[in-house]
């Protein structure tokens, strides 16, 4: 029954069935050589692997290395001395030292270009017009920077650097939290300017002159952006996330 449920369980980390370590990745399928810390004193975990797992013959339960040190290509530790009194002249990988794995960002290109693409779009809205003016024979233009802009542009180039920092370097949860929290509040600002343009020269109404108000292309496409990077973020924060060792 153990061997049926670990089978169907989700990638993550798991007491070790070989009791190597005090945890190994089980990355939803099998068992991999991903372990973190070292094995507690006493009898081994009981044996979660499924069906046809086998211990792996270069991974074994050695009291610790003795050196001298050398790095696999896969970022493990190996020492060529072998243990003392193992018997064994190696080389060995110790399960418990050298680099452990993190999450590594998610894969999905669709992600990437929401997220750094909502972003750009976001920063290229909030320096372009977000509103056209006709009273009469007057006509004038806003641009993002003559208003709310100001907060805008540098809310799209600080939620771009967080998402990318997150996709592009080491992922990092609360990087693309924030990123998300920055989308939002970007395009909270546009929904409100969307509905208070208009407003804003009803007072010229009541004067008998004719004022036609529309929404700029700039303020359109920041919250374009902002909507879009949104959908990005929870999209990177869904996504499951696979280890990597840490260099």
């Amino acid at each position: 029954m153990a061997d049926t449920a670990m089978s169907t369980q989700q990638a993550g980390w798991y007491a070790d069935p070989w009791g190597q370590a005090a945890q190994r990745w089980w990355d939803g399928q099998q068992w991999t050589p991903h372990v973190n810390g070292r094995a507690a004193a006493g009898p081994a975990a009981p044996a979660l692997a499924p069906p046809g797992a086998a211990t792996p013959a270069s991974e074994p339960a050695a009291p610790g290395p003795s050196g001298p040190w050398t790095t696999g290509p896969d970022g493990h530790v190996w020492t060529t001395a072998g243990t003392a009194g193992s018997g064994h002249a190696g080389p060995v990988w110790y399960p418990g030292f050298g680099p452990q794995p993190r999450p590594a960002p998610p894969t999905n290109p669709l992600i990437r270009v929401l997220t750094l693409g909502g972003a750009a779009l976001a920063a290229l809205g909030s320096i372009l017009t977000w509103a056209n003016v006709s009273a009469g024979l007057i006509e004038h233009s806003m641009s993002g920077l003559d208003g709310d802009g100001v907060l805008t542009l540098p809310g799209a180039l600080v939620f771009g650097v967080l998402a990318a920092s997150s996709l592009l370097t080491s992922w990092s949860t609360g990087r693309m939290v924030a990123a998300l929290v920055v989308a939002a509040l970007v395009g909270l600002v546009a929904v409100i300017d969307i509905a208070d343009i208009s407003s804003r020269f009803s007072d010229v109404d009541t004067l008998g002159v004719d004022v036609d108000v529309s929404i700029g292309i700039g303020l359109w496409l920041v919250l374009a952006g902002a909507l879009t990077g949104i959908a990005g973020c929870i999209m990177a924060l869904a996504a499951p996330k696979s280890p990597r060792v840490a260099g």
